[in-house]
């Protein structure tokens, strides 16, 4: 629903035959350069997702850690502050035999990497380019600084629950005396059992991948190419129309304060709120007549493409492992 009061605002009042002429007056190479940049950052999260794994002595071929991106980002897209993403990718992992207890682990570091990298733009920006954000953010830039807040506090609550995973026991079993109150649940003391053996593998999962100072190194440098990917695709839109006025840079850099915005943000993929906020900030980079044209190449490709990709990908992974785990359980 969202995603379509989104689309009709964008082009409510315009003249969509025109729209769409401007739009294949763009470069096609830069299109196709926009596509891939959608496809490395995908693979970029299978990357890492096969390398923490690996440490776990958990081998995932190429194949499969790219399917579980994309279940991932599919879910990322259509719930509120991408929060479906990694329990989706839980559940396949669970078909595939691997416990809930190491892939909450290994996607916690996954998610911890992802947001810390933004925290990272983000400050890095604050310290450098401040004056060029306001200049073109304008009152809006409230929303910039919630973003980088709300992403600190996400690195900070998640990196605590590795380091005090009682409280997340805690958490559960408060979760589970709430369960047996409303009778949804029997047999409490089993369900205790099994959340201390989850905790008890948990704590072993998180004390191997942080032993490991050099995959953590990686993963990160991974994670800043990732989102580095997605954030200059608005860079090639903007070369893709032919313009000079701004650097390539300063196009990308701006997209990326858009998207540290938006990313905690209650609503799917930043829905909504990722347009207003590019049709604030790039009003003064884009030609008036190439705005609409621009935005909607620029988040067709980054979101909607990515989306529809992945949303495919989800049904092939949906497929391929219930009959891999029906296979695995007739052997």
């Amino acid at each position: 629903m969202i995603i379509g009061l989104t689309i009709y605002k964008v082009f409510d009042g315009k003249d969509i035959e025109v729209v769409f002429e401007q739009i294949s007056s763009a470069d096609p190479f830069w299109i196709m350069v926009c596509i891939l940049m959608v496809l490395l950052f995908i693979y970029c999260e299978s990357w890492i997702i096969r390398k923490l794994f690996a440490r776990l002595d958990i081998r995932i071929g190429k194949g499969e850690g790219f399917l579980y991106s994309c279940i991932g980002f599919f879910f990322c897209c259509v719930t509120p502050s991408a929060s479906g993403g990694q329990p989706a990718q839980m559940v396949y992992m669970k078909k595939r035999g691997i416990k809930i207890s190491t892939s909450t682990n290994v996607l916690m570091w996954v998610t911890v990497l992802y947001k810390m990298v933004l925290v990272v733009i983000g400050l890095g920006l604050v310290m450098f380019r401040l004056d060029f954000i306001r200049q073109h953010m304008g009152q809006t830039i409230w929303i910039f600084y919630l973003g980088i807040f709300l992403n600190i506090a996400c690195v900070f609550i998640m990196v605590l629950l590795w380091f005090k995973s009682e409280w997340l026991e805690a958490m559960g079993s408060s979760g589970i005396a709430l369960l047996r109150r409303f009778k949804l649940i029997k047999r409490r003391d089993r369900k205790r059992k099994k959340l201390r053996r989850f905790i008890k593998s948990y704590d072993e999962a998180f004390l191997s991948l942080k032993g490991d100072t050099k995959v953590i190194i990686k993963s990160f440098i991974v994670t800043l190419i990732q989102r580095l990917a997605l954030f200059s695709i608005t860079g090639f839109v903007y070369l893709s129309f032919g313009m000079e006025k701004f650097s390539f840079f300063d196009v990308m850099i701006l997209q990326s304060v858009i998207s540290i915005a938006v990313d905690m943000l209650p609503l799917p993929g930043g829905s909504g709120m990722s347009e207003h906020l590019f049709a604030v900030v790039f009003a003064g980079i884009f030609k008036s007549s190439l705005l609409i044209p621009a935005m909607v190449l620029s988040r067709g490709i980054a979101y909607y493409v990515q989306l529809i990709f992945c949303g495919l990908m989800t049904v092939i992974s949906h497929f391929y492992f219930t009959a891999r785990q029906k296979k695995e359980e007739l052997l």
